[in-house]
């Protein structure tokens, strides 16, 4: 698996859509990337983004409901500037090549269930 690219919109520090993309190293370009940053600037987010999208919500934050059962917060992954503003919809995505060459993009869209403080779990695959 080859990652083309990342992206990331209103999930913690980042809050307007953000896209990292990635050279493929077939092309004899670099294939490490190092992520460097002040304390705040996205670098946990940044990877838990990538496991969200990976394997779900089920892998984040979780808080113990009144029944005593796990339940996820993912309004607390919210970009705050963004959740002001009325936008309470998460969206994660990567892209990348297969073995075969075949470009593949996981897509993962969190948004709040209607009269509920819970969020859906939406994944689409291209």
């Amino acid at each position: 698996m080859i990652l083309t690219s990342i992206k990331i919109g209103n999930f913690r520090s980042y809050g307007k859509p953000t896209e990292f993309l990635f050279k493929d190293p077939s092309n004899g370009s670099q294939n490490i990337y190092l992520i460097g940053g002040l304390n705040g600037a996205g670098k946990t987010a940044f990877l838990d983004a990538v496991k969200m999208c990976f394997f779900g919500s089920a892998n984040s934050n979780m808080v113990e409901n009144a029944y005593g059962k796990n339940k996820f917060a993912m309004s607390d992954n919210l970009n705050h500037q963004e959740k002001d503003q009325g936008n309470h919809e998460i969206k994660i995505s990567v892209s990348f090549k297969d073995d075969l060459n075949k470009h593949i993009t996981l897509e993962r869209l969190w948004r709040p269930k209607k009269q509920r403080r819970s969020y859906d779990d939406k994944i689409d695959l291209e």
